[in-house]
């Protein structure tokens, strides 16, 4: 979480980010907290933490994410930053055939775009990782 913060933190070293870069971040930050489903399979760390009972941890993590926003002096939009909190209860409720790519937990099909593919790759990575 913290790198999709950091590469835009310093001004100094990155003077000049695309509109690219810009959506890629976009994109990292919402995925990371929300997951996905992208060709019907799930992508994310709320598909491990559902099954969590302490909602604690949850509450912890969106305190973070809000300080990260602090950290690097990024404004924090409290109705457009997704939060753990709120994606446990989503996931607990959900209906897959009613999700698309506008829901709280996005669905893509098979064409998306290059950025949003290398976030979800992303994702995967991280997982596969521990």
């Amino acid at each position: 979480m913290i790198s999709t913060f950091s590469i835009k933190s310093d001004s100094k070293k990155f003077s000049i980010i695309s509109s690219g870069e810009v959506k890629f971040l976009k994109y990292s930050k919402v995925l990371k907290i929300t997951g996905c489903i992208y060709d019907n399979k799930e992508y994310g760390w709320m598909q491990f933490f559902r099954q969590i009972d302490d909602l604690t941890l949850l509450y912890s993590l969106d305190i973070f994410v809000k300080n990260l926003f602090k950290r690097f002096k990024r404004k924090y939009k409290e109705n457009k930053i997704k939060r753990f909190t709120k994606t446990y209860y989503f996931l607990k409720n959900y209906d897959v055939s009613k999700l698309d790519k506008e829901t709280y937990i996005p669905k893509y099909g098979t064409t998306i775009s290059k950025d949003l593919q290398i976030s979800i790759q992303s994702l995967f990575d991280d997982i596969e990782f521990y």
